[in-house]
């Protein structure tokens, strides 16, 4: 992080850097490597992370606490004034063809694909904050855990794996943070264990995620049985409904 804060986005250090780069033909530029390619180095990952970060930091700071909590609640899709994080319109220079065997193709520019990148980034906050405070798995089913186990135990259970919970948001972020770029976007769960431990751990990890969504679905139709059963005073079972 350190060689962005000296050499910011867009600087002359910078930028002759990545013209040398892509100059060398060794070098493949990310949008016309394979996905999921395992000849991409973390090393690389982690470069363009820090690339992308950085181009982040250089946008406009952040409003303040009451205005940016308004726009959490009440997001806007458009924004009418125009800012320095916007991308930048595609210009005619771009649209470069070339003749490959009689077949006309365009040549998609770094700037171009950096821009549809950039695109495909259609989560807002106003999204995450729907997601966290509509999700009612955990919440509705709290009366009849403490009813069972008691407020003590209760209390406590739910208090450990809150905190359990937080922590390994911390780790995720943690790790989107320093693996998600534009060249290179993070989707998904296995999409971070095929950069960290290979190909085969993001299959397990695809496996386990299908799993847990499996047990999902199924909690949400235990949990409407049940609460179909006690509507009928017990006399339906639950598996029933």
């Amino acid at each position: 992080m350190d060689y962005f804060k000296s050499n910011p986005v867009g600087s002359e250090v910078h930028t002759a850097e990545l013209e040398s780069k892509q100059t060398n033909r060794l070098y493949i530029r990310p949008h016309e490597r394979k996905p999921h390619d395992p000849d991409v180095g973390f090393e690389e990952y982690v470069y363009y992370a820090l690339y992308t970060r950085a181009e982040q930091d250089s946008h406009p700071s952040e409003p303040s606490f009451v205005d940016g909590f308004i726009a959490k609640v009440f997001p806007r899709r458009m924004q009418a004034s125009t800012g320095a994080g916007e991308c930048p319109p595609i210009s005619s220079s771009n649209e470069t063809m070339i003749e490959d065997y009689g077949v006309a193709c365009a040549i998609v520019s770094d700037e171009e694909w950096l821009n549809a990148s950039r695109a495909f980034r259609t989560a807002t906050s106003g999204a995450c904050f729907f997601l966290i405070t509509t999700d009612i798995l955990g919440p509705f089913g709290v009366g009849f855990s403490l009813g069972t186990m008691g407020w003590g135990p209760g209390i406590a259970l739910y208090t450990v794996f809150g905190l359990t919970a937080g922590y390994s948001g911390y780790l995720i972020w943690k790790c989107f943070m320093g693996l998600d770029s534009y060249q290179f976007p993070l989707k998904n769960y296995g999409d971070i264990a095929f950069r960290i431990y290979g190909s085969h751990t993001r299959h397990i990890f695809n496996f386990l995620q299908s799993i847990q969504l499996m047990f999902s679905v199924g909690l949400i139709i235990i949990s409407n049985g049940q609460a179909l059963s006690q509507v009928s005073k017990f006399r339906l079972c639950y598996a029933v409904c």
